[in-house]
């Protein structure tokens, strides 16, 4: 999230990296479900795949709100002011 974005770019960037996320770990999620559960593991993409949808539309849409949010209260506690972190 960044104060140099509106609303609708944080809440893009959020979608696109939570649908990234989902696509990157979807593979580590079946194999340890399945691991969880005694089943064989199966390397076959229509299988660790299965679900990817509705995963990604989960993570995305959380995400979505995350950045929007954080970017807006970010925004709103700085009022605008670009500060820079300093050493102590």
């Amino acid at each position: 999230m960044s104060t140099k974005l509106n609303e609708l770019q944080n809440a893009t960037v959020g979608m696109t990296v939570g649908v990234i996320e989902v696509l990157c770990l979807q593979p580590f999620n079946y194999c340890k479900n399945m691991i969880q559960q005694g089943q064989p593991l199966s390397f076959d993409p229509r299988k660790l795949y299965r679900g990817v949808g509705a995963n990604a539309i989960n993570m995305g849409s959380c995400t979505m709100i995350q950045f929007s949010v954080g970017g807006s209260l970010k925004k709103m506690v700085l009022g605008g002011e670009d500060r820079q972190l300093k050493t102590h």
